[in-house]
């Protein structure tokens, strides 16, 4: 409930209705409005509120890796990477064709749907397949407490688990006891790919100016937000022994070197020839075919705009570093590189 304080030690803070009636202008209503997290600034929907402490609490496992990084920086490669590297070197494990939040779940997503909303699911509500889904995997539980955190909860070990939350949302502990790989990306490339999706979803349906999206982005005004706030967190804790630092041009630039650093750090012991499968089996294209992460091909996807998706490709679009040199004016660069200056100098992007 906004006004309060989840036991991250965060105060929640509805976004007055000047504001979200401003971001409204552009973006899909949210049916719970939006929040804002003090300290910190971050931007989430109001029911956040209704999981925050869940997710604070939620168990984490010693033989759990976790994937972390802000929205279109390569989570969903690395959740490719991490879930294949441990479960299907070989390429023959049975569940690999499955979608890949079903093996590796965002722990987040329970936030975009108050839990109340399963209380009213009929036969043709929108939410039925998802509860369909949820009652399988979880017989005796109950969806008005989260439905993703549970799912995520009876997953088969070794779990891969995946979060777009900052560090300071989440347990202290979590580092102390469990293998975290976080991945960044130069914010010019992140603010072209985040454009992109928050037009091709409909629960973003955005429908303002690229110049808009960047001055959304700089201000903290996209759902997740701030960026620089995000990554400076993932970046102080660098050098713990259980966290993973990477970025994303360096996975492009050089794959197989960074499939090697993360098979020491995840004590794999791949040999080279599982190493190449991983290769080749997570690169952009065999993903891109096989497109098992949301299913936005699908003709009857509802989520989906569908002429975006025609027109300048689907969740799977680019996946390169440099795009942004083609979409962006300079003045838009200037913009994005004075405000990385100013939160983000310490931290080596490449952006070719």
């Amino acid at each position: 409930m906004a006004g309060t304080t989840t036991e991250s030690g965060h105060e929640l803070v509805e976004v007055p209705k000047p504001e979200l009636e401003g971001l409204e202008r552009h973006f899909t209503p949210w049916a719970d409005g939006l929040l804002r997290l003090r300290p910190g600034h971050w931007l989430f929907p109001g029911a956040f509120a209704e999981t925050a402490d869940k997710i604070y609490n939620f168990r984490w496992k010693e033989e759990d890796v976790v994937v972390a990084g802000f929205l279109k920086t390569g989570t969903t490669w690395l959740q490719e990477i991490l879930w294949t590297m441990r479960n299907n070197p070989n390429l023959d494990h049975p569940l690999a064709n499955t979608p890949i939040l079903d093996r590796v779940p965002i722990i987040d997503t329970d936030m975009y749907i108050n839990p109340k909303a399963f209380r009213s699911v009929t036969s043709n509500h929108p939410l039925k397949p998802m509860l369909d889904d949820f009652k399988r995997k979880c017989p005796d539980g109950e969806a008005t407490r989260g439905i993703y955190i549970q799912m995520a909860g009876v997953l088969p070990e070794p779990r891969a688990l995946k979060t777009h939350y900052p560090f300071s949302v989440l347990h202290p502990d979590l580092l102390e006891h469990t293998k975290c790989v976080y991945i960044a990306r130069n914010p010019r490339d992140v603010v072209v790919s985040l454009h992109h999706m928050s037009r091709l979803f409909k629960y973003n349906n955005y429908s303002g100016t690229l110049e808009q999206f960047v001055d959304y982005f700089i201000d903290g005004d996209v759902v997740q937000g701030p960026y620089w706030l995000h990554v400076k967190e993932a970046w102080e804790k660098r050098n713990h022994p259980n966290l993973h630092f990477l970025f994303y041009e360096d996975l492009r630039s050089d794959v197989m070197k960074e499939l090697r650093r993360l098979n020491e750090f995840l004590g794999t012991n791949l040999t080279s020839e599982q190493l190449a499968n991983v290769e080749r089996y997570t690169s952009f294209g065999e993903m891109q075919s096989r497109n098992n992460f949301t299913n936005t091909k699908r003709p009857d996807n509802p989520g989906v705009k569908k002429e975006v998706e025609n027109r300048e490709g689907g969740f799977f679009r680019k996946g390169v570093t440099g795009s942004w040199s083609s979409t962006l004016t300079p003045d838009m660069v200037e913009k994005i590189d004075k405000w990385t200056k100013k939160h983000l100098s310490e931290i080596p992007f490449r952006y070719n």
